[in-house]
């Protein structure tokens, strides 16, 4: 009988060391588990954060360089309202000056009157068209300047975790399982049928 308890004893021991070898384990591998996912979610966060940063940066740049090639656009406008002012002004005085001049009489002064009015004409559309050319210069580097900061919205990759690695808890039971077996094996079902065996022998 002190026997049997002995082996019962032993076969109790080997099963608690493999359920204490096999948590310790199982607890490692849940606790790496946790910490890669730990880091995973970090990573992620960090990678949202800086794509929010570049993100930010990218419109507030595209906003200044629009803002900055529409000021020019204005400036250019203003600098050709200017001009045609000034261009009014001289065709007039020169029209004056005409008018008032005795040299110049009838048909004459009708031509002379003409030829101011085609060069104001000619000089006012040199101007419109390089007033349509800044337009359209800025609106294509604005457009250029949306383009860019898109793309570099885009550059910033997001993310992509790799897959964690769970613990094995079935494995981990099966084996628990098997070492119980072995155990029962070794030290009480092995013993009883060699003494079955030994008193059976003649």
């Amino acid at each position: 009988m002190c026997e049997a308890i002995s082996a019962t004893t032993m076969a109790g021991l080997a099963i608690a060391s493999a359920v204490a070898s096999t948590s310790a384990s199982l607890y490692a591998q849940q606790q790496q588990a946790d910490a890669q996912a730990s880091y995973q979610s970090a990573m992620s966060d960090e990678y949202a954060r800086t794509a929010k940063l570049n993100q930010e940066a990218a419109n507030k740049e595209y906003i200044e360089a629009a803002a900055a090639e529409r000021i020019n656009q204005m400036q250019q406008q203003a600098s050709a309202s200017e001009e045609l002012q000034k261009l009014q002004q001289e065709k007039m005085q020169k029209q004056g000056q005409a008018l008032a001049s005795s040299e110049a009489a009838g048909t004459a002064l009708d031509a002379l009157m003409a030829d101011y009015e085609r060069s104001a004409a000619q000089k006012r559309d040199v101007i419109m068209q390089q007033l349509d050319m800044v337009g359209v210069n800025a609106d294509t580097a604005i457009s250029g300047y949306k383009d860019k900061a898109e793309a570099r919205m885009k550059s910033q990759s997001n993310y992509v975790s790799s897959p964690i690695n769970q613990p094995n808890y079935l494995g981990g039971a099966l084996s628990i399982g098997g070492a119980a077996l072995g155990a029962y094996d070794k030290y009480v079902y092995g013993p009883e049928q060699k003494a079955k065996r030994s008193t059976a022998a003649p």
